[in-house]
């Protein structure tokens, strides 16, 4: 960012903007001094590898858990 002027208005550097057009993303900055905005975006950002490496239950155990044990009915 090269300035913050009064209110929401920044004047973001060239390179920032040549990506913000290729990756067609709005940015939108906070306010001076407003530590309570970052941590939102950053409890956000931690949220992204604790659902990526967390590992899911899986849908064969379960299977074979409810539809392959013998029923003495059918025997």
């Amino acid at each position: 960012m090269e300035a913050v002027f009064i209110g929401k208005e920044r004047l973001y550097n060239r390179r920032f903007l040549q990506m913000r057009s290729h990756y067609l993303v709005h940015p939108v900055a906070c306010t001076p001094a407003s530590g309570w905005k970052k941590r939102q975006v950053e409890n956000q950002v931690g949220l992204v590898p604790e659902r990526f490496y967390t590992p899911r239950a899986s849908m064969t155990r379960w299977w074979l858990i409810h539809y392959q044990r013998p029923t003495s009915r059918y025997s």
